[in-house]
């Protein structure tokens, strides 16, 4: 929450914590000592946070949902399952939450504010969806 610098964002953040929508986990002392001890073990650049949500998924056995490329990285070496953005609009447009076309038009929205992206990917989704 702390790396949330827009305010706007985080006002729009504190609203789904206040509404016990988004639970934002707090570690106690000994899970934070695994967490450093992961982050001593890297020998990137990875950051306190990344290092916590990568050991609160494995710990949890949950899926770890990043778009950062080294986050990634570790992540799977350490047989975390771990996907992106994409994975989520894939989820969005399977379950009906959202039209192919409403994902078509937000995907190339984010694409635009996200250079970044996997642009073959994207262009395969699209491709898929237009069918």
């Amino acid at each position: 929450i702390r790396e949330i610098t827009d305010r706007t964002q985080n006002i729009e953040i504190q609203k789904y914590i206040k509404n016990n929508l988004l639970f934002v986990k707090s570690f106690d002392s000994i899970e934070l000592n695994d967490v450093l001890n992961f982050h001593r073990q890297q020998t990137n650049n990875m950051t306190i946070t990344d290092c916590s949500v990568c050991v609160y998924a494995k710990k949890n056995k949950y899926r770890l949902l990043t778009g950062d490329k080294n986050t990634r990285h570790i992540a799977q070496s350490n047989n975390i399952q771990v996907n992106g953005v994409l994975f989520l609009f894939t989820g969005l447009v399977d379950s009906a939450i959202l039209t192919k076309q409403q994902a078509i038009q937000k995907l190339k929205a984010l694409q635009h504010k996200n250079a970044r992206l996997p642009k073959s990917e994207i262009e395969k989704l699209i491709t898929l969806w237009q069918v």
